[in-house]
């Protein structure tokens, strides 16, 4: 018995939600949500007191990043609703 292999295109996914970030609810799409307080730091620096060296925006649901790199949660829900328009993702589920 062999299970299918599934392609999910995960590239087409972020760039349409990128491309088309009000559809989401999503500003600044490119804006991270949480960043360093100065080019020194980034998101979750603390100094050697552990006082924070980073601030979160105000609404993370808005934003598609969370830090420079990681899609917040909205993010990730806006990628998940494109692929759920997909064949692969259809595939998955049944």
């Amino acid at each position: 018995n062999q299970s299918p292999i599934i392609i999910l295109d995960l590239y087409d996914s972020f760039i349409s939600v990128l491309n088309q970030p009000s559809t989401n609810n999503i500003k600044d799409e490119l804006k991270p949500c949480c960043v360093g307080i100065s080019s020194e730091f980034s998101c979750g620096s603390v100094d050697e007191n552990n006082v924070k060296k980073y601030k979160v925006c105000d609404d993370p649901k808005s934003s598609f990043f969370w830090d420079l790199l990681h899609p917040t949660q909205a993010g990730w829900q806006a990628v998940y609703n494109k692929l759920q328009t997909t064949n692969a993702l259809q595939q998955i589920r049944y």
